[in-house]
């Protein structure tokens, strides 16, 4: 119905919060797992968060997704969603470094 497009439609737009949840299936516990770090990760190296470090952040999501490669997909739609609607015109041109 309504609600699930506007729910859908929301998911895919920028968030000043941390995700709880995948984007995208994953069958790999690995990735699973590490789903809401790396979203903390592109939310660090955008600046999108405050706390840590930008160019750590950027190494640990490099290193995360060599680690369970079925997390790559997950990565590149959670940039998309940092980067559409993003009120920081800071913040894009990171997530396209990315």
């Amino acid at each position: 119905g309504i609600a699930d497009v506007s729910l859908k439609s929301g998911m895919l737009k920028f968030s000043p919060d941390p995700l709880h949840t995948s984007l995208t299936q994953l069958v790999e516990p690995t990735a699973r797992r590490l789903v809401t770090k790396t979203f903390r990760s592109v939310m660090t190296f955008m600046g999108d968060r405050s706390s840590g470090q930008p160019l750590a952040a950027a190494r640990e999501l490099v290193a995360d997704c060599l680690r369970a490669p079925s997390l790559r997909d997950e990565v590149l739609v959670q940039v998309c969603k940092q980067v559409t609607t993003n009120p920081s015109p800071t913040s894009v041109p990171r997530g396209y470094v990315l």
